[in-house]
């Protein structure tokens, strides 16, 4: 029985969701379904990659949230976080973003270091770029990383 709720949306089996738990359904859900649509040459050969990283981002998103409390000064800290953003952005995949998309709906972040791992973050997009030439992915990823650093530096003032 899913229902409405005024206050925070979802109620499911008598049970009212938080917002993370509905954020984290919500991920795995749409992970399903994009692994379901894409059943071609996608889904043989790099399904059990893109799980893995999505698995991992969702366990960390897990972890965080139901760890504040020990997680509070790290968090805190926003230029930590800043860094830590870009350097998650650098990976080109897009499991790990999850991490920053959640920690944003949750109000553990500013929304400054989610559009810094944004600016950094490609997705699955950079590959074929770097099968084609290092150089150019690097140089790509370097100039993102600085124009992400930057613009993450003005915003946090």
């Amino acid at each position: 029985r899913v229902t409405n709720s005024i206050q925070w949306g979802v109620e499911w089996k008598g049970r009212r969701m938080g917002r993370h738990q509905r954020a984290e359904s919500l991920g795995l859900i749409s992970f399903v379904c994009c692994a379901l649509v894409g059943c071609g040459g996608m889904f043989k050969h790099h399904f059990l990659k893109i799980f893995l990283w999505v698995f991992a981002a969702l366990m960390v998103i897990h972890l965080i949230n139901h760890r504040e409390m020990e997680m509070a000064p790290f968090l805190n800290n926003k230029y930590l976080m800043l860094l830590l953003a870009i350097l998650i952005g650098l990976i080109p995949q897009s499991g790990p973003h999850l991490i920053f998309v959640s920690l944003f709906l949750n109000g553990h972040i500013p929304f400054a270091i989610l559009l810094a791992n944004a600016i950094v973050q490609d997705g699955h997009s950079a590959l074929p770029l770097f099968a084609e030439s290092k150089k150019a992915f690097l140089t790509v990823k370097i100039s993102k990383a600085l124009v992400a650093a930057l613009i993450g530096c003005i915003s946090l003032i």
